[in-house]
């Protein structure tokens, strides 16, 4: 069987020509050869061997920021208001590849820091978990709002090249998610649309979501903000908007069939909907929780080994990760299954880009982790692994 997949996974890569040593896609890729990496090495339950490097997962990305006492000493940091002692503690808290402290002791570590800044932290405290806990500057938002305005354009652009035109003066959009602050709802309110919002909150996983108030309250914004969960029916009416959009929001919805058909109920005729989502199965698809330290890590390891490496290589981790990951991504639509339940739920696709995975050190797509995720994961494909992101347009027909 092992023998079996290792020779797919080869002929998979020559036959899309990423075994050259020259890569594609701002790849490099490599036919064959070794998990390697500069730390501890953890042993599956199949007897596979991954040694980490501690460098690879905070050099993708800054996960640790995720927690809010850390959260907030960069938040401070970058406002000039962190002094050498914090600075010290933020390094030493966040570690090489995971925090170094319980959730816990990081809070009572940064107490003094909250007390001194209660007056610019969103409700005056922290949570566990939760990013951008400092109060918004004006100069920020308006900042967002601008790039999100010049963004909506750009879609209104795309509406009007398949046909579709849309008139903001006329038109009512929903935006799924605005969980991080909802300054492109206020852009789409500013544009002239009647503009409405729609969050989960991730079914309360992360406690500071409040952000958004502070922007509705400093932008005086018309726009709706609302509570509910997209799989089920919403407050909304039947055929309430002309536009749906969402940005990295799919991702993290599980029932996914059921959030499209109730998209398509609160869509007019004729109406369409833009969504720009990251899949799980890219080497940053585990988000902050689930992003492990080798490369595609997130989809090589079973159920059980996956829980294990967490609490034993994120220990501190471990009791928020696993289950926000099980609840909170969307593990198991490839891009082929998507696009199925689209039209299950009566959409026509009229656009489907997808942007590659950017080349970044110590990311390499070579045979051994092709049969991995594979093995794994039987329903994705290889542009599933080397796809970060998505941009889908479709159409509730007239």
């Amino acid at each position: 069987m092992k023998k079996t997949l290792r020779k797919a996974a080869g002929r998979i890569l020559r036959k899309a020509g990423l075994d050259t040593g020259t890569g594609t896609r701002d790849l490099a890729i490599k036919r064959g050869g070794k998990t390697t990496g500069d730390g501890p090495v953890f042993e599956a339950s199949d007897g596979r061997r991954y040694t980490i490097s501690t460098k690879q997962r905070y050099g993708l990305k800054p996960t640790w920021q995720v927690i809010s006492g850390l959260s907030l000493l960069q938040e401070l940091k970058g406002r000039g208001l962190l002094d050498e002692a914090g600075e010290a503690l933020l390094v030493r808290l966040r570690g090489e590849y995971t925090i170094t402290a319980p959730i816990e002791e990081i809070n009572a570590a940064v107490a003094p820091y909250v007390e001194r800044h209660r007056d610019i932290i969103i409700g005056g405290g922290i949570s566990n978990i939760g990013k951008r806990v400092l109060k918004p500057l004006r100069e920020e938002v308006e900042a967002k709002i601008t790039s999100s305005t010049a963004s909506h354009r750009r879609r209104l652009e795309e509406f009007a090249a398949i046909g579709r035109p849309v008139d903001p003066a006329a038109s009512s959009v929903l935006e799924i998610g605005f969980i991080s602050g909802g300054e492109s709802i206020v852009a789409f309110d500013r544009m002239g649309f009647r503009a409405s919002g729609l969050d989960y909150f991730y079914d309360g996983a992360f406690d500071t979501v409040s952000r958004f108030q502070e922007v509705r309250e400093m932008t005086q914004t018309g726009a709706r903000f609302a509570f509910g969960d997209l799989t089920k029916r919403t407050e909304f009416e039947e055929g309430e908007f002309d536009v749906i959009y969402s940005a990295q929001v799919l991702e993290h919805i599980v029932d996914l069939g059921a959030a499209f058909r109730e998209m398509y109920r609160l869509l007019k005729p004729g109406g369409v909907m833009f969504h720009n989502w990251d899949p799980y199965f890219h080497p940053l698809g585990g988000h902050s929780f689930g992003t492990l330290d080798f490369a595609w890590g997130h989809l090589r390891l079973s159920e059980a080994d996956f829980d294990r490496y967490l609490a034993e290589l994120h220990p501190h981790e471990a009791e928020h990760a696993a289950p926000w990951v099980r609840g909170s991504l969307n593990r198991c639509n490839s891009q082929q299954v998507i696009q199925r339940l689209l039209v299950e739920a009566g959409f026509a696709v009229r656009r489907w880009r997808t942007l590659p995975i950017p080349s970044r050190a110590g990311i390499v797509l070579d045979s051994e982790v092709v049969r991995d995720c594979l093995e794994k994961n039987p329903h994705v494909a290889l542009d599933d692994l080397t796809t970060q992101a998505v941009h889908l347009i479709a159409e509730k027909p007239a």
